[in-house]
């Protein structure tokens, strides 16, 4: 199974809120991150390593990423 999780308290509060454009933005001013996660393919390692640091998170649906890479630059 793949998942998208969103990380950081701003950008999870954008996707909750579905604001789709400031998730972009956050991003790009490197507020927060969207990782991929592949239950078959990645190690949770990978993914611990990326959560380090960050108090929230937010789960991101694929059509959800496509409306995000939309604004991304």
């Amino acid at each position: 199974m793949k998942y998208n999780i969103a990380f950081g308290q701003d950008i999870s509060e954008a996707v909750i809120n579905e604001d789709w454009e400031l998730v972009a933005d956050l991003i790009n001013d490197c507020n927060g991150d969207i990782i991929g996660y592949d239950t078959k393919k990645d190690h949770i390692s990978e993914l611990l390593e990326h959560a380090i640091g960050w108090q929230s998170y937010a789960f991101v649906t694929e059509s959800e990423l496509i409306e995000i890479n939309n604004y991304l630059n």
